[in-house]
């Protein structure tokens, strides 16, 4: 998940926020809750606003999907005859939840289609992915959904 830039401690960048009496807090290393450990030059809601968009536009269901299959496309897959029970349990559990009951429905079932239909090696690497993009849209709406004011630094 694309999250926000953090000064680890003891890095170059850690050291030089720490001489320009910028660094905050320790790390915490959550880089996706829009907080920041240091002051940053650029205006805090300018770039709170701007991390927001950014996650919003790649975390989108239709463009996630869209690189899914790009990745798919161009995946060379191990050469595998069957799917083993746990890869089988996923994609039940999976269309379950995301092919029946997720707003990514019509792009998930268009995806696995397609992965059995052109490249079926590739289809536990397919879903796998699918599951990712939940996790990330769950994310991305979260903070999405938070105040800028609420994650300042």
């Amino acid at each position: 998940m694309v999250g926000m830039l953090e000064a680890l401690p003891e890095t170059r960048l850690w050291k030089r926020l720490k001489a320009e009496g910028r660094l905050l807090k320790d790390t915490t290393g959550e880089n996706t809750d829009g907080t920041l450990n240091f002051v940053p030059k650029m205006d805090i809601d300018k770039l709170i606003n701007g991390y927001k968009m950014i996650i919003a536009k790649i975390y989108s269901r239709r463009t996630f999907y869209q690189r899914i299959k790009t990745f798919i496309r161009d995946f060379k897959p191990q050469a595998k005859t069957r799917l083993t029970r746990a890869e089988f349990d996923a994609l039940i559990r999976s269309f379950w939840r995301i092919g029946l009951f997720s707003r990514s429905s019509p792009y998930y079932i268009k995806l696995i289609i397609e992965t059995m239909l052109t490249k079926i090696k590739a289809l536990p690497t397919a879903i796998e992915l699918a599951i990712y993009g939940e996790h990330f849209q769950k994310i991305a709406k979260k903070f999405n959904n938070k105040n800028p004011r609420q994650n300042g630094p």
